[in-house]
C-alpha cells in the first residue's frame, strides 16, 4: 500500500478477543490481520481511513523428499470481495496471496494461492484449503502470508485469519 498506511493492521497471533470477533476455526489461537476492528476504517470515502498491508513467514520446514506433501488450513476473509461478487472491488482492490519460499533453491517466492481463486461464497467466514506442494519435495520452505488494501477505501472488513495450518504427508 501507499501513502497512509495503518500501523496497527499487522499480522499476529491471537485469540478472537483481538480481533474484532472472529473466533478461531479450531482451538483457541490464529493467525490474524487487522487492529481488532477493521484493516484501515471507512465504510465510504472517509479521510481518516487508512490503507495497509504487511507479510508474515512460517518457520522453515523440511519436506521429505520420500513423501508427497500438501497444506491444509483455515482461512476467514472478511476483506473487499472479488469483482464480480456482490460487493466485490475493482481490479485493484485487496488481495491476498500466499507463497512457497524455496529455501533450498536461493529462497525463490513461488505463487501458490491468490485471493481471486476464492469463490464469491468464501467471503465473510471460514473456508477449508488445500495446496499441493509436492514440488517442494525434499525442500526447506517456508510459507509466506501477504495482505495489501492499495488503498484507503472499504477497509472497514473484520480482516484475515489463518487457523488449523498443517503439513500433511500423502501416500506414495
Amino acid at each position: 500500500a501507499g501513502g497512509d498506511d495503518d500501523p496497527t493492521s499487522i499480522w499476529q497471533v491471537t485469540n478472537a478477543a483481538g480481533t474484532g470477533g472472529i473466533s478461531p476455526s479450531q482451538g483457541s489461537q490464529m493467525l490474524y490481520f487487522g487492529n481488532g476492528l477493521d484493516y484501515g476504517g471507512d465504510g465510504g470515502f472517509d479521510a481518516s481511513a487508512l490503507a495497509s498491508c504487511g507479510a508474515t513467514e512460517s518457520a522453515v520446514f523440511s519436506l521429505d523428499p520420500a513423501e508427497s506433501w500438501t497444506l491444509e488450513f483455515d482461512l476467514f476473509t472478511d476483506i473487499e470481495p472479488n469483482p464480480g461478487c456482490a460487493g466485490g472491488g475493482f481490479a485493484e482492490s485487496d488481495d491476498f496471496w500466499i507463497s512457497v519460499v524455496d529455501y533450498s533453491n536461493a529462497s525463490t517466492e513461488n505463487l501458490v494461492f491468490d485471493k481471486s481463486e476464492l469463490d464469491c461464497a468464501d467471503f465473510g467466514g471460514w473456508t477449508s484449503l488445500s495446496i499441493d506442494l509436492d514440488a517442494w519435495s525434499g525442500s526447506n520452505i517456508a510459507v509466506r502470508f501477504t495482505f495489501d488494501s492499495y488503498d484507503n477505501f472499504a477497509n472497514d472488513g473484520l480482516g484475515l485469519a489463518v487457523d488449523d495450518l498443517q503439513f500433511v504427508k500423502g501416500c506414495e
